[in-house]
């Protein structure tokens, strides 16, 4: 998912610092996202819209799905798991 996101995350980050009130900034505003996507499609290609943000993202996801995936292993082995009866498919 981080590869889809990635590319949605530096849109909206670009979209947001091109919108916030800092008259000290020079930075490109954008009519929409689709706007957005030409200015950098054209300014660093393919691999600026893809791969420019996908290291931070990355860095938020790798921990977190571990993180899940640890709790999950370790939480659906305990004996409250097994006690849940019908909601068990749920947990495990």
């Amino acid at each position: 998912t981080s590869f889809l996101v990635a590319p949605i995350e530096r849109i909206k980050v670009m979209m947001q610092a091109a919108n916030s009130n800092d008259p000290d900034k020079d930075a490109t505003t954008y009519s929409n996202e689709f706007n957005c996507i030409q200015v950098v499609l054209r300014k660093d290609g393919w691999t600026g819209l893809m791969g420019r943000g996908l290291g931070p993202t990355l860095v938020r996801e790798i921990p977190s799905y571990g993180l899940y995936f640890f709790l999950y292993g370790v939480l659906s082995t305990l004996p409250m798991a097994e006690s849940m009866g019908r909601l068990a498919p749920l947990v495990n």
